[in-house]
């Protein structure tokens, strides 16, 4: 039986950074969209569409015409946009080369990099319930062990079907455990185990039937720790098969972290956020700020990570920044595979002065996590 249709990946901005040669697409950002509508035509650039949810808008421009247009709007942010890369490479353009690794800032102010000198997530397996994983792509192979597949195409499910055609899942993947070598990016526990449950389709929904049987086979296959960045509001405190199964995976001592979230709303009414035995995790920026959309009502047990402009890995070998509490949680994710590895006594966090309701036990810190042990 199907239950109520979730909407998941938490996502707030799709942007994206990748190459390809000569006449590019491009994501452009700006608070005064109509002037720069209106300077595309004088630069010799063409619209191609609005983007959903944001002050953006998709266009063609020659390299030569974006920095026209940018002199003569300085406040312009221009991405370029990944989604018409790879279909370039699809129509048979040439891949672009794998670009050099850098170190996500997300990582950085969380001390990851510093805490993989401990351990770097060795023997522990995260299981992502997501849209899938991108099982062949080279910043993720190398860590995908297996998946299972939900979701029903033509009227059948294929199990083995758990490749990601939306994105969203292998960034959630990336963000916990792409591979440390010399390309893309890496995770915060770069050597952590992952395994794939495609419960979401490539809208990025599904249902909670679905993700329910996804939480009962991360248990099934040894996972030490679920990560989901979905939800759908809903009373947490009805019964639901999603609850009774994240209740028996906890039970059987798997860590489940999920998003907090993007409504800028109490987590009382979201599912799995509202459920008192995950831990929620809530959203900061760059500067530790909490963006207006990430949602509140935290307890003690829940956490906050960076959540905004993030880069990692995407489907078809690429790679996106976005930003939401979908990609705050898998730093929580990362970090709890870091403190299994370690066998550390708990988590510590960074204190950012705010209410236990908006960043929850504080911002979380992968090295002293990882360091506090018994001497």
């Amino acid at each position: 039986m199907k239950f109520n249709l979730v909407i998941a990946s938490w996502l707030v901005l799709t942007v994206a950074s990748t190459s390809h040669a000569q006449a590019k697409r491009w994501i452009l950002e700006s608070s005064d969209l109509a002037t720069v509508e209106k300077g595309l035509q004088t630069h010799g650039g063409e619209k191609v569409r609005h983007l959903e949810h944001s002050k953006g808008l998709v266009a063609n421009l020659s390299d030569a015409a974006l920095k026209g247009l940018k002199k003569d709007h300085p406040g312009l942010v221009a991405i370029e946009d990944i989604e018409f890369s790879i279909i370039a490479r699809a129509s048979g353009a040439p891949a672009p080369v794998h670009p050099p690794q850098q170190i996500p800032w997300g990582l950085t102010r969380i001390n990851a990099r510093l805490a993989n000198a401990v351990t770097k997530g060795s023997g522990v397996k995260v299981c992502v319930i997501d849209t899938g994983v991108d099982k062949t792509h080279a910043d993720l192979q190398a860590n995908v062990v297996g998946g299972r597949n939900y979701v029903v195409a033509k009227g059948k499910i294929d199990p083995t079907g758990y490749n990601d055609d939306n994105g969203h899942g292998s960034h959630v993947a990336g963000i916990i455990a792409a591979l440390d070598n010399s390309i893309g990016t890496v995770g915060v526990a770069p050597e952590a185990k992952l395994y794939a449950v495609k419960a979401l389709n490539s809208r990025g929904s599904g249902y909670l039937s679905a993700i329910a049987d996804g939480v009962s086979q991360c248990v099934s296959v040894g996972s030490h720790v679920i990560n989901m960045s979905l939800g759908a509001t809903q009373d947490p405190n009805l019964a639901s098969p999603l609850r009774t199964a994240v209740e028996n995976a906890i039970a059987a001592g798997v860590v489940v972290v999920v998003a907090a979230g993007n409504e800028g709303e109490n987590i009382n009414m979201k599912i799995p956020a509202g459920y008192p035995s995950t831990i929620a995790v809530a959203a900061t920026d760059s500067l530790d700020q909490f963006p207006s959309w990430s949602n509140f009502g935290l307890n003690n047990g829940d956490f906050s990570a960076p959540g905004v402009s993030i880069y990692s890995t995407w489907k078809s070998g690429g790679y996106n920044t976005i930003s939401g509490t979908s990609m705050a949680s898998p730093h929580m994710a990362g970090v709890v595979a870091l403190k299994i590895s370690s066998q550390s006594l708990g988590y510590k966090t960074f204190d950012l002065g705010r209410s236990l309701s908006v960043q929850g036990d504080g911002l979380i810190d992968a090295l002293a996590t990882v360091q506090n042990q018994l001497q």
